[in-house]
């Protein structure tokens, strides 16, 4: 649970730092009369720099997500029947996907109080690809994984090397995708065009199946790990120095800044897998912020749906009533994060202990 609740807190921090960049990039000329944006020009700066830091550090959370879930699929599949387990999958399907669709049908609300009105067939597809906002791409890729729970826990038991070979090597071909696509120096719209969507299982599967393992062998495998406990720390460190300074080379190399900064980076991946095998090897003294953290993790679907037009919703509304501070890229970030779980958790508080707690999990999971 301690993971799950770093992971959520790494979710809303990577989102409020890219509304820092946006004020630093987009909203300039509310804070610097006569700029032209975007501007770029407090690029390499102290703000910058620690504002990406933050940002790509939180990277692994996605992969988080994945593997704590193909954990829980070990626990919960694969050892009676094919019948059972698809109940058992109905059950977790049915609490992720009503949740989900509510709080979309709530933003599709709030934009279009602000003008963005869609077609039927618009909303039908943003529903289906998890486009309500750019966070939202997590539940469509989930419900893949769990549809395929059933096969992914008995192809692991069965055949663990295989299984997860298979998994690298897709992981290999996807991630490298973008990087060739680049070098053959394709026009930007058209290297975006042919990279695989977010909601893809497929270029996401390696850390569900890493997941499954860890599952069905977490005895063995732990114990495992934990002779490689400081060498699997260094390489975190290390990978997610290299993951810094490979974004900003991918940036200026492909101008491709959602693929330069995101997940899908050979580092990145490698990151992930360091931290999430390191995080395995915890052993976490209790203590006030360890149960805090764990706390968070318990209410983790809850501040995921809520967080994403909270964060908008916070940064517009400086915008427009405290411009000033959007020239502090660093204190915006902060201030933002902060607010938002605050607000995410006195949310989700008011409907625990209100009458409305009777359909507290139909609204937050």
């Amino acid at each position: 649970m301690l993971l799950r609740g770093l992971a959520i807190l790494a979710v809303v921090a990577n989102h409020a730092t890219a509304w820092g960049f946006i004020a630093m990039f987009w909203w300039t000329h509310r804070y610097a009369p006569g700029s032209v944006v975007p501007d770029y020009s407090a690029m390499g700066g102290a703000a910058y720099w620690l504002l990406m830091a933050l940002n790509q550090a939180a990277l692994f959370s996605v992969p988080a997500f994945l593997f704590i879930s193909g954990m829980s699929a070990a626990y919960g599949v694969g050892s009676g029947s094919l019948e059972s387990d698809w109940r058992v999958m109905r059950a977790r399907l049915g609490a992720l996907i009503g949740p989900y669709l509510l709080w979309s049908l709530v933003v599709f609300g709030i934009d279009a109080t602000l003008g963005v009105v869609l077609t039927p067939v618009e909303y039908a597809l943003r529903l289906l690809e998890g486009r309500a906002t750019d966070a939202y791409y997590f539940v469509p890729l989930l419900v893949q994984f769990y549809v395929l729970s059933p096969l992914i826990v008995r192809g692991v038991r069965a055949r663990p090397r295989l299984l997860l070979g298979l998994a690298a090597a897709i992981q290999v071909l996807t991630s490298a995708l973008p990087y060739i696509l680049t070098a053959l120096d394709l026009p930007l719209e058209t290297r975006q065009a042919l990279q695989l969507p977010a909601a893809s299982f497929v270029q996401w599967s390696l850390y569900y199946v890493l997941g499954v393992l860890l599952g069905t062998h977490s005895r063995r495998m732990v114990r495992s790990l934990s002779r490689y406990r400081s060498t699997l720390l260094a390489c975190s460190v290390a990978l997610a120095f290299l993951m810094l300074v490979e974004s900003q080379v991918l940036w200026q190399w492909s101008a491709d800044w959602d693929w330069a900064h995101g997940p899908g980076r050979i580092p990145a991946t490698l990151f992930s897998l360091a931290f999430l095998l390191y995080a395995m090897t915890w052993r976490v003294p209790t203590s006030n912020l360890a149960r805090t953290i764990e706390r968070g993790g318990t209410l983790s679907y809850g501040i995921y749906l809520i967080h994403p037009k909270a964060l908008e919703i916070g940064a517009r509304a400086i915008y427009h009533l405290a411009p000033g501070l959007l020239a502090r890229q660093v204190p915006l970030a902060l201030l933002l994060f902060a607010m938002t779980l605050t607000g995410c958790w006195l949310v989700m508080a008011l409907v625990a202990r209100s009458p409305a707690r009777r359909v507290y999990h139909l609204v937050f999971g």
